[in-house]
């Protein structure tokens, strides 16, 4: 099978992407895992915005968390033996959002 010329660079940088937020969201992930390693617990809760398409966002049949970083984050938790469960986090910043999970509590 041929890939036409002009496809090529949209092929490779979809690849490059793919690399790179995998190696970011691992980046993410892998500290909060280790942390949670010092705990009993193996449930993992993740807040993330669901307005990123493709990364994070709501599926429109099931009203589930779903999309790349789902299925990174995922991957990598049971790899590490945690079960993670995904929330909405309405916030516009990450600041805002710990700062509400202080107070929630």
């Amino acid at each position: 099978m041929r890939v036409q010329k002009h496809l090529k660079p949209k092929i490779l940088s979809l690849i490059a992407t793919a690399i790179c937020l995998t190696i970011a969201l691992s980046c993410f992930i892998m500290p909060a895992l280790a942390a949670a390693g010092e705990n009993e617990d193996s449930a993992l809760t993740v807040g993330v915005p669901v307005d990123r398409c493709p990364v994070f966002y709501l599926d429109a049949d099931t009203g589930e968390i779903v999309g790349i970083g789902v299925d990174l984050m995922r991957a990598v938790a049971e790899n590490a033996g945690y079960d993670v469960s995904f929330i909405r986090v309405k916030e516009a910043t990450l600041k805002e959002a710990l700062d509400m999970k202080t107070k929630r509590q």
